[in-house]
């Protein structure tokens, strides 16, 4: 079997939840996904992943929904490799989508909220201002620390943050899924920046090992309990 073939099946044995995650069931998050991949210990910061991406992916892994986050099983591998010393290219990229594309969604879409919100109670209208105003004071400020230097794996948690608080405070379903196709959009960018690995023979060798892995607490069970079955059958 190819290995992209076996790849696809390891992914259907995962399902990716929020936090760390537990091997054992099959439950990781994107970033225990990459450590498993990568042959590491179970963890969710895996050495072989980029600073950057590691902080901005468990932000958004942990802000989507159940059946979102599965979208991002495919990231797992495109992330493993990425600590390649070229965050400060990938700064670069969230500096841009900062400027040019969250903060006017942000200064847009809640201005949109608050004038269609104008009939509603003087409190509602109080509450959409202060989230709209803090939202852009976050990505303003943002910005400033980033001339100042902020460090690219900081960025990385500030923006994922940023649009992780989106997301929860989005009006609507569809803004809200707006806000998923966007972080997912730009992690897709942040992992074309940089060098890119040679998937095909790092996961030629790693998938079988992350198989077993998987299956490794299933097995081991059954093993201790065959003794008490081949006792059951031997008093027949």
């Amino acid at each position: 079997m190819d290995v992209d073939r076996r790849l696809e099946q390891l992914c259907e044995r995962v399902t990716l939840v929020e936090g760390e995650g537990n091997p054992r069931r099959g439950k990781l998050c994107v970033m225990s996904f990459v450590a498993l991949l990568a042959g590491e210990d179970h963890t969710d910061h895996p050495a072989s992943a980029s600073p950057l991406i590691r902080n901005f992916a468990l932000w958004i892994n942990d802000a989507m929904p159940r059946d979102v986050r599965q979208r991002l099983k495919p990231f797992a591998v495109r992330i493993l490799g990425t600590n390649d010393g070229c965050d400060q290219a990938r700064a670069e990229v969230l500096r841009h989508a900062l400027a040019g594309e969250i903060l006017p969604r942000i200064e847009g879409e809640w201005r949109a909220v608050q004038v269609s919100g104008r009939h509603s109670s003087p409190f509602e209208s109080l509450i959409v201002r202060a989230i709209r105003q803090d939202f852009e004071l976050r990505a303003v400020s943002l910005l400033a620390r980033i001339e100042q230097g902020m460090a690219p794996s900081a960025l990385g948690s500030a923006v994922g943050e940023l649009l992780s608080l989106c997301i929860r405070e989005a009006a609507t379903p569809d803004r809200r899924a707006r806000y998923w196709n966007e972080a997912m959009e730009l992690l897709d960018r942040l992992c074309d920046a940089g060098t890119r690995p040679c998937q095909q023979s790092i996961l030629g060798g790693q998938v079988e090992r992350a198989e077993e892995r998987l299956g490794r607490p299933l097995l081991s069970g059954i093993r201790k309990l065959m003794p008490v079955f081949n006792k059951a059958l031997a008093s027949f």
